[in-house]
């Protein structure tokens, strides 16, 4: 009950039944005092009640941490949901209630995807029900020209509930959550908004980093989901048939009664056989390729180097999802000879790279592909100038327009002298800086730019 202030009072409460003055049969006095009844009443604002519940890509109960954040807030709220849900009682106002969850990806039960699950504004004039749901999300993608594989990933959710553009470094009421997701992660998720918002803005923000294809592998007409192992030895560029043979956990004991020379091995990752020992078990067997079938949810990224993770090593070495992997290895069991035919493609030093931004603001719409082509990639054609022997490494910073530097960027990378051929989103919201670390010597970052259309434009890195 609200009240228009706090009140505490006695009440002269008299008998219902008494329509004339008169004595009771003991005596008491009409007029006298029968009961005492407190009342407490207190101010309250208007309130309702929010009931947030979560379900996965099977549409089943889940659980998953919330950033809630009302319009009239101050500060925003993290809330655990569990899997039968959780209900809150909230003053009225404008919500913004938003989940990053780890979901199953693009390739299967065992592979690993990212979600943003929610909804932007909540009018919470009602008892209302939020439900971040999976199994609505749509998946975020940016399809190339050419073959790529993103290696790095940053999503990012921006909001506001007084300005639409803020200039950066303008703080307040914008919430800006990020997740950097590495290449274990298959894929990007999110869930629709069910309007556009009317309150402020938002920006719901993904960024790639896509090469070309370092390596590709099929077997007849499905593509196997690989990633190179760090440290590992590439296989040389080009394309090749190589038949596969099933080698267990890799030990060397189980190359015995194998024919493995010149081939692909497919093993599976194994607590009791270390990489190194795989890899050395594989190379003295003679094997061209191989692939470790990962045994945990998502792609196994790990290193195959020499025992000092120093140098490379002396194979190449890629890991294959559980999924793809286990129905390799059961084809391969029922294929005549226990072999399986499969095509490779490699491209160690890649002679191309996509750095891409997507920007959707005011909704987070059903339609999340983001097609990069010529209406929308400025090429910028990259020399890389230093000593054959000197190593570097390179990235680009993109310059998000509500912050007042870079955003959460990606590591630099090696690169090898020579050129190369990026191809970045042009806007005149999105602003780029190049770095170039060479060795321990120098560090050469390039001034701010922006790409407002298409072109070639040019980048050398002369030391």
């Amino acid at each position: 009950m609200a009240a228009p202030r706090s009140a505490s009072s006695s009440t002269r409460a008299r008998w219902p039944w008494a329509a004339t003055p008169a004595r009771s049969s003991r005596g008491t006095p009409p007029d006298a005092v029968a009961a005492h009844t407190v009342l407490s009443t207190r101010t309250e604002s208007e309130g309702y009640d929010l009931t947030l519940r979560a379900k996965d890509r099977d549409g089943q109960p889940t659980t998953g941490t919330v950033t809630l954040k009302g319009a009239n807030a101050p500060y925003f709220r993290y809330h655990r949901v569990p899997e039968d849900g959780l209900t809150l009682h909230l003053p009225r106002d404008t919500y913004s209630a938003m989940m990053f969850k780890d979901v199953r990806g693009a390739h299967g039960p065992y592979s690993k995807g990212l979600a943003l699950l929610g909804d932007p504004e909540v009018e919470l004039t009602d008892p209302t029900t939020v439900t971040f749901d999976a199994f609505e999300a749509r998946q975020v993608r940016a399809l190339t020209p050419r073959p790529s594989m993103p290696t790095n990933t940053r999503v990012e959710y921006w909001r506001s509930f007084t300005t639409a553009q803020p200039e950066p470094g303008t703080y307040g009421d914008w919430i800006d959550r990020t997740k950097m997701i590495d290449a274990t992660y298959d894929s990007v998720w999110a869930q629709p908004s069910p309007e556009r918002v009317k309150v402020g803005g938002i920006d719901f923000t993904t960024r790639w980093r896509a090469p070309q294809t370092p390596l590709h592998v099929s077997h007849g007409t499905h593509d196997l989901d690989v990633l190179m192992q760090r440290g590992a030895k590439p296989l040389p560029v080009g394309s090749a048939n190589l038949d596969a043979v099933s080698a267990g956990t890799g030990s060397a004991a189980e190359y015995t009664q194998l024919s493995a020379r010149g081939k692909a091995a497919v093993v599976r990752r194994s607590a009791t056989v270390t990489p190194l020992a795989q890899t050395q078990a594989a190379q003295a067997a003679g094997v061209r390729l191989l692939l470790v079938v990962n045994d945990a949810v998502g792609r196994l990224h790990t290193c195959y180097g020499d025992s000092e993770y120093l140098s490379p090593g002396p194979l190449a070495v890629a890991s294959v999802t559980r999924s793809d992997g286990e129905a390799l290895i059961a084809d391969i069991a029922a294929s005549p000879g226990d072999r399986t035919r499969l095509r490779t493609t490699a491209h160690p030093v890649p002679s191309y790279l996509y750095d891409l931004v997507s920007h959707h603001t005011t909704a987070i719409p059903p339609d999340l592909t983001h097609r990069a082509d010529a209406r929308n990639l400025a090429r910028v054609d990259v020399t890389f100038g230093h000593g054959a022997s000197t190593p570097a490494s390179e990235t680009r910073v993109d310059l998000p327009r509500y912050l007042l530097g870079g955003a959460w960027n990606f590591l630099t990378q090696p690169v090898q002298r020579g050129q190369r051929t990026d191809w970045v989103s042009t806007s005149g919201d999105i602003r780029w800086q190049q770095r170039v670390d060479v060795g321990e010597v120098t560090t050469e970052t390039s001034e701010a730019v922006t790409y407002p259309f298409a072109g070639t434009h040019q980048f050398t890195d002369r030391r």
